[in-house]
This record gives structure tokens, C-alpha cells and sequence, in this order.
């Protein structure tokens, strides 16, 4: 048993491909740093909007909970919860979409 974990983790570090040296050239670097800032900010606009879907999901879970006359601790309504979750996830949705509005035009606009 223990060969064979040791071959499979053998295994799986020899598929993993060494880490590369990136060199960037002298006259790309304002062009590389601009790249590297637009692909973090993608990154964290693609991570909001999962969050917000999900929080989303999660609303809509607790208003169908709240509407078969589930209620969670404290007495607290969960229909109303769920509703003010979605609309929450909602108006993040279009925050995160102005933001990439926002992004899209300073990065288009940085480049020329």
C-alpha cells in the first residue's frame, strides 16, 4: 500500500510542469503590468459574480423555506430573509457590472 502511494505521488509531480522564468523585455513592461492588472481585476469580477449567483441561490432557498412555513431561530421570518438575500445578490450583480463597465473603459482607454 505504501509503494503504491508513493508511486502515485511520483506520479503526479512528474506531470506537474516545472515553474517558468518569465522575462518581460524593457519596452513591454508598461504593456505587462497594464495585462497583469486587467487579468487580477477579471479575476475578481468573475469571483463576485459566483458569489452573488450563489448568495443568489442561497436567497431563493430560504424564501421557498420561508413560503412552506419554515421558521428558523429566533422567530425570524426566513421568506423575508431570502427575499432581501436575493435582492441583495441582485444589486451586487449590478455593481460588479458597472465595475467591469468601469474596468473595460480605464484598461481601453490606458492602452491608447
Amino acid at each position: 500500500m505504501k509503494t503504491r502511494i508513493t508511486k502515485l505521488l511520483f506520479s503526479l509531480a512528474a506531470a506537474v510542469p516545472p515553474p517558468v522564468k518569465v522575462v518581460i523585455p524593457e519596452a513591454n513592461k508598461e504593456q505587462a503590468v497594464l495585462t497583469l492588472f486587467t487579468q487580477i481585476i477579471n479575476f475578481m469580477l468573475v469571483l463576485g459574480a459566483g458569489l452573488a449567483v450563489i448568495a443568489f441561490i442561497v436567497g431563493g432557498i430560504q424564501y421557498i423555506l420561508g413560503a412552506s412555513g419554515y421558521v428558523g431561530e429566533r422567530g425570524t421570518d426566513r421568506a423575508s430573509i431570502g427575499r432581501k438575500t436575493m435582492t441583495y445578490a441582485v444589486i451586487g450583480i449590478f455593481f460588479l457590472v458597472f465595475a467591469y463597465v468601469i474596468a473595460r473603459y480605464v484598461s481601453n482607454s490606458a492602452v491608447t
